[in-house]
């Protein structure tokens, strides 16, 4: 009989109030109330929705829809760290249905295309994102995109719910104009971590790994480090992660011997944190030095000395030893990779790029402004002293930071920061927010990132016991009109669609050894989708 329930295609067999009495008095002695109402869950999960077949959308029903009695409508464009944390939070503060969208078919954002495939124990808020839309008010709208020349547009958005959150990240990349000279093998960083990660669109390698024994890191965040461990590590180190596995290949069999990770501030000035500089001055085979010796002055110490954070991660970084111009690059035995070496360069600004003589077109390295330190410790510029300082390579990373950009005229944006403009809080005008890096810029890590989303979500929980509601029945059903015309034009996957391409993607990994091997192109997710 309960099999017959869960696998009914009627959505409203357990929506009807005496049926759902029924339902318990009938089981109350076969079956503790606990596993009901977990029968009862996963009945409500199977009826809410029906597959009009193929590519056919699937149909939003009344157990999908928000409750009649009102409660707060949120949007969130964006279905990354920022925008499941800020769902996270308002759903532990307040009745709330949530609707959340991502131009991909899969949610996650930096977590599944910006974490590095080594650190799966970042991945562990996916299970936090998850009870998102294990709410029964919850709904992933996938492959949609917002904004001015999106799906559906950021006015619409406002119009139909009682609050829009915009939490759609810092995709673009920062320039350096000194370095846009079109040489081959000069990439973003950005570029790179998406080719590893299996971005839809980074299908590539953005540099020649095959002919790079020498390459140039300019930028000392986390970022930059990911990409040095990345290019450095072991098969054995990879072998078992979502890495793609063309990227896995390529990495490990390249002749690489020297990394330069070369920063134009000093070493208290380093972005990155202590977790990821221990780790990369530990991995096996790899050899980590100082470019040039770096003594502290006697400020520099005094002001250490009130900073622990910051004390323990430089003395981690001076306990390297400086390089040597015979630094060991050497194979241990034949049948090893070379040994590798990571050099940090500090003081040192991007000039120019050095192009190669017998490779025209090609970058032969980059060459550098000497650089000193002035003003306040904490704050110090770094101010050219007219000296320059070249190093050779084959390739070069920009790791220079990331930038958002304007999705709707209507909403008010500052072009140099790339960032939305806000209150400080994250309002941005009426019933619109912002959170994460399209908020604050691309500063810190998950758990900043889990602060900034907490603010964001008192302001509107503050907001709406304030104002109280925006929306109507009235707009809720133009609300479902919208999208039921949106879906005539665009496959939209749900969450349940997701964990399709997730257990496809699991099982493909168990066949090669990995904890997954990842869909790198839309059409491949949308296909999977589709299938029963």
């Amino acid at each position: 009989m309960l099999d017959n329930i869960v696998n009914s295609s009627t959505p409203t067999v357990l929506d009807s109030p005496s049926v759902a009495r029924w339902f318990f008095d009938s089981y109350a002695t076969m079956l503790q109330r606990q596993m009901i109402r977990c029968a009862w869950n996963t009945a409500r999960s199977h009826c809410a929705l029906s597959l009009n077949g193929g590519f056919g959308l699937r149909t939003l029903t009344t157990a999908t829809q928000p409750s009649e009695t009102h409660k707060p409508r949120v949007a969130v464009v964006g279905a990354g760290p920022s925008g499941l944390y800020v769902s996270h939070f308002l759903l532990k503060e307040m009745d709330v249905a949530i609707d959340v969208f991502d131009r991909f078919p899969v949610p996650y954002g930096l977590v599944r295309y910006g974490v590095a495939p080594d650190h799966p124990e970042v991945k562990n808020c996916i299970a936090t994102f998850e009870t998102v839309f294990d709410a029964p008010d919850s709904r992933f709208f996938g492959h949609v995109s917002v904004g001015d020349n999106g799906d559906i547009s950021v006015a619409e958005l406002q119009k139909h719910y009682d609050a829009v959150v915009l939490s759609y990240g810092a995709s673009q990349y920062r320039h350096l104009p000194q370095l846009q000279d079109g040489l081959a093998n000069v990439a973003h960083a950005r570029d790179f971590v998406g080719w590893y990660n299996g971005h839809p669109h980074h299908r590539t390698c953005p540099i020649d790994l095959e002919n790079t024994r020498s390459c140039i890191i300019i930028g000392q965040g986390n970022v930059s480090l990911d990409c040095t461990r990345m290019m450095v590590a072991d098969r054995e180190r990879l072998q078992n992660t979502d890495i793609i596995e063309t990227a896995e290949k390529m990495l490990t069999s390249s002749p690489l011997e020297t990394v330069h990770v070369v920063g134009r501030r000093g070493a208290l000035e380093a972005a990155w944190t202590i977790k990821e500089l221990r780790e990369l001055t530990r991995l096996p085979g790899v050899s980590t030095c100082l470019a040039q010796p770096y003594s502290l002055t006697q400020d520099e110490t005094a002001f250490l000395k009130d900073n622990r954070p910051l004390r323990r991660k430089t003395e981690v970084l001076l306990k390297q030893p400086i390089c040597t111009e015979n630094q060991p690059s050497a194979s241990i035995d034949s049948g090893s990779r070379a040994n590798r070496t990571v050099q940090f360069h500090f003081q040192l600004s991007p000039k120019q790029l050095i192009e190669s003589t017998q490779n025209p077109g090609h970058v032969a390295g980059v060459e550098f402004d000497v650089m000193e330190l002035q003003g306040e410790l904490g704050k110090r510029r770094a101010v050219p002293t007219g000296r320059t300082e070249k190093i050779l390579c084959d390739a070069v990373l920009l790791s220079v930071g990331y930038k958002g950009e304007a999705i709707s005229s209507n909403v008010p944006f500052n072009n140099g920061q790339g960032t939305i403009q806000h209150d400080g809080t994250g309002r941005v005008e009426d019933n619109l927010y912002c959170s994460g890096w399209i908020k604050t810029g691309p500063t810190g890590v998950i758990v900043s990132t889990m602060n900034d989303a907490h603010g964001v979500a008192k302001a509107i929980v503050a907001d709406w016991k304030q104002r109280g509601p925006r929306t109507s029945k009235e707009t809720t059903t133009q609300l479902e009109q919208i999208l039921a015309e949106l879906q005539k034009k665009t496959r939209i996957v749900t969450f349940s669609d997701f964990k399709k391409i997730e257990a496809m993607e699991r099982e493909l990994g168990k066949k090669h050894g990995k904890a997954a091997v990842k869909f790198v192109d839309v059409a491949s997710m949308l296909e999977t989708c589709a299938q029963d």
